[in-house]
This record gives C-alpha cells, structure tokens and sequence, in this order.
C-alpha cells in the first residue's frame, strides 16, 4: 500500500490525493487486517449494504444511485441513504 502511494505522489504531485486515498481505504487494504480475517469476519449489512464497506466505496454507490448530498453525510448516513434508494428502486421495479 505504501509503495502505491508514492507512486501515486510521484505521478500526480497531490499531496491531498494520497491523503484522501489513506482515509478512504479499508483496514483491509492498508494490511491492518489480513484478508482471511477480512473474510471470516461477520459482515453487517443494511438491506444488503455493506455497513463496513470503507466510505469511498459507498461514496461511489451513492454516485451511481443518485443520492445528493452524499459529501457531507457521514459513512451511518450514507448506508441509511443506500439502503432507502434501493428499496425505493425495488418497489419501483417491482410495479
């Protein structure tokens, strides 16, 4: 992860790029957590949203869904937010 870093500095000269990818970027990518411990770890989720999914992830979700004002909610809001879009998409399709 370090070594992606320094590229990343060295090729695009963001000091806030690396700083946005180190707080964005889950335990398990950092290598704080093994992926075996990753992977046998109960996941939460919220009708079917990762709750533990790191907040660009679910930044990135909220994009592709729509959902406005997404910036300024916290990782709790942004998975209420997921879940109530996908529901509201469900019942829609489901018409």
């Amino acid at each position: 992860m370090v070594i992606f870093l320094v590229i990343v500095f060295v090729t695009t000269r963001d000091v806030r790029k690396v700083v946005m990818l180190m707080i964005f970027t889950s335990p398990a990518e950092l290598g704080l957590v093994t992926p075996i411990e990753a992977r046998t770890r109960p996941v939460k989720t919220a009708g079917g949203v990762n709750a533990r999914a790191s907040k660009a992830h679910l930044l990135e979700v909220a994009t592709r869904l729509g959902i406005g004002g997404r910036w300024a909610m916290s990782r709790a809001d942004l998975v209420a937010a997921i879940d109530t879009a996908n529901r509201a998409a469900s019942s829609k399709a489901a018409r």
